[in-house]
């Protein structure tokens, strides 16, 4: 039930980032060639809802199964190695995530005194999309890291 409810929130996130980064953007076309009058920050939060787009955008992908290469990898091997297969390409996801949540944590520190030039915004805020992609990527990891480890063959005894 957990999973279902981060994977539609996730889903409903990505929808609203893309949508207010097109907005964004067609606002700051509308404005810049048709009103001629250039709005300052709209570059900027373009920019930072791309981040966070990509971030809850790869998270999304892991619960469509969209990481092609590890689909094409693991079919490359005979059905009976698939599931161990399928269960080291999830286990290295898992450790990326992790080590990415733990290195982005020790950047943001750095970049808590530090502001947006444009926004004025701490620089915190467009970082923060790291961690957050990451810890929805372990969430949508772990059921499908278990699910392969199930697919493993067992010898009868």
């Amino acid at each position: 039930m957990f999973i279902r409810w981060v994977e539609k929130g996730s889903k409903v996130l990505l929808g609203t980032l893309i949508g207010a980064m097109a907005t964004v953007v067609m606002l700051q076309v509308f404005v810049r060639y048709v009103l001629k009058v250039p709005l300052f920050w709209t570059e900027e939060l373009g920019r930072y809802l791309m981040i966070w787009a990509g971030m809850i955008g790869a998270a999304v992908g892991i619960s469509y199964g969209a990481h092609a290469s590890i689909e094409m990898v693991v079919k490359l091997f005979p059905r009976r190695f698939q599931g161990g297969l399928g269960a080291l390409m999830y286990l290295l996801m898992l450790v990326f995530a992790v080590l990415t949540i733990v290195a982005s944590i020790s950047l943001m520190q750095f970049l808590k005194f530090q502001i947006s030039p444009a926004m004025r915004i701490p620089m915190v805020y467009p970082y923060l999309a790291i961690p957050a992609g990451c810890m929805i990527m372990i969430i949508l990891i772990i059921p499908r890291f278990i699910e392969m480890i199930r697919r493993i063959p067992r010898k009868n005894r």
